[in-house]
């Protein structure tokens, strides 16, 4: 049996949140691995041996295949596991990037709005 998939976050909701939705949605059995928010060194020591193109988090490891990033990670396990919610034809695709686009840029400056950022 293949091992389950990891997604690896901080140890609250945030952008990792929406992705772990999704998996429990999809009834994906994944490992929930989650960084403690208050000891970073944890995964600043781990994140430079992960071969992720982007060590970032979210991220995603599927067997050999590694992806880093709130919407690729999202993106990649509906195209694996319902293709359907990326569209089904040019325009439906397009209108699931605008309402992604949408959402993610609307969360950032949320965000930087409670944590007083620009």
């Amino acid at each position: 049996m293949a091992d389950k998939p990891t997604l690896a976050y901080w140890n609250f909701r945030g952008v990792g949140n929406p992705v772990r939705i999704l998996l429990a949605h999809l009834e994906v059995d994944f490992e929930d691995k989650r960084y403690d928010i208050a000891n970073r060194e944890s995964w600043d020591g781990e994140k430079e041996t992960l071969s992720l193109r982007f060590p970032n988090i979210p991220y995603f490891i599927d067997g050999d295949f590694r992806i880093s990033e709130c919407q690729a990670v999202m993106q990649y396990i509906c195209a694996k596991h319902r293709r359907e919610y990326l569209g089904r034809t040019l325009e439906e695709q397009a209108r699931a990037w605008e309402v992604s686009s949408f959402f993610d840029d609307n969360l950032w400056k949320t965000l930087a709005k409670l944590f007083g950022g620009d």
